[in-house]
């Protein structure tokens, strides 16, 4: 069921937040303590952390350790890094990655968030490795999940929606994780959120607004809702072929295949079409990838079509 937050938890979120902002000080419920890593080395590395599995009351859990040597003022990142985590924790769907809390123990200096362990990894590695995936289940999941974060109040924007940041949890359901954390590296002026896990550039989920600032204007140039919904359907891409969008092509030519040739990637032939991609589908992640922001459909509205696709396919 769906996590509704209240006015007075907002309130609470808002004075959270506030003394975070204001003062540094942290809430102590933040930090979890007895947390145990398992072997010596991280198991996936990334432009500004590194993955560890570990240990939780019993039950395997998942360290993403922050780089934060990376950054010239490292504490307030930190700060910053901990207020997307506080909000994080308020979160409860089925469709998003359950966060448990901070290690600041195991790896000091450097700070840990902590969340469920996903033994069948990614969204990626799990494409990879099953054959037989519910392709258009995972994309509904992963849009029930988007549709959440942007329905709550505040508004939560991911701003690095890819495969490499869906995890998929034992019953198989697409998990989104990771969502904030671009915002705060690209705050400080950094391009380490620009390089993923598997070495390919970010700029291949990236709306046009965000990839050529001199014809859609400064006023665009940012993540929003919109630039989510234009990455949810190159998430759909990957889904349906196991490749990332433009695959085979470099990241400087999707830059310019997208941002000025106005060009998104074609219908992908019958393997994508065994693996449940219909033609309703394909006009939903279509009309995700407009080039105006304005001319997207919310998250709302791509969940009833694709509910709509899977009532097809049912029936």
């Amino acid at each position: 069921m769906d996590h509704v937050v209240s006015g007075d938890a907002r309130k609470l979120d808002r004075f959270i937040k506030s003394t975070v902002e204001k003062r540094g000080i942290l809430p102590s419920s933040i930090f979890l303590t007895g947390l145990l890593r398992d072997g010596t080395n991280f198991v996936q590395g990334g432009g500004f952390a590194d993955v560890w599995k570990g240990e939780f009351e019993g039950k395997p859990v998942a360290l993403k350790v922050l780089r934060l040597f990376c950054f010239p003022d490292r504490e307030r990142v930190k700060l910053e890094f901990i207020k997307e985590a506080l909000l994080w924790r308020r979160l409860v769907h089925q469709n998003v990655l359950p966060f448990l809390g901070i290690s600041r123990d195991e790896f000091a200096p450097q700070i840990a968030l902590v969340s469920r362990w996903m033994e069948k990894g990614s969204l990626v590695e799990y494409l990879s490795q099953t054959p037989s995936a519910d392709c258009p289940k995972l994309a509904l999941g992963v849009a029930r999940g988007l549709e959440y974060l942007h329905g709550l109040k505040p508004q939560i924007i991911h701003g690095d929606l890819r495969a490499a940041n869906v995890l998929i949890d034992d019953n198989e359901e697409p998990r989104i994780a990771d969502f904030g954390l671009a915002k705060v590296i690209d705050s400080h002026g950094t391009s380490l959120n620009m390089t993923s896990f598997k070495g390919e550039g970010s700029a291949r989920w990236q709306a046009p607004e965000l990839l050529n600032i001199d014809y859609f204007g400064e006023e665009l140039y940012k993540v929003s809702e919109k630039t989510d919904v234009y990455a949810f359907s190159c998430v759909c891409v990957e889904i349906f072929t196991g490749k990332v969008p433009f695959a085979g092509f470099r990241d400087a030519t999707v830059i310019s295949e997208v941002a000025v040739h106005d060009r998104r990637p074609t219908w992908p032939g019958p393997s994508a079409a065994e693996k449940g991609l219909t033609e309703l589908i394909w006009s939903i992640m279509q009309e995700c990838w407009q080039t105006w922001p304005d001319e997207r459909p919310d998250m709302p509205f791509v969940v009833s079509r694709l509910e709509e696709a899977e009532c097809s396919r049912a029936s």
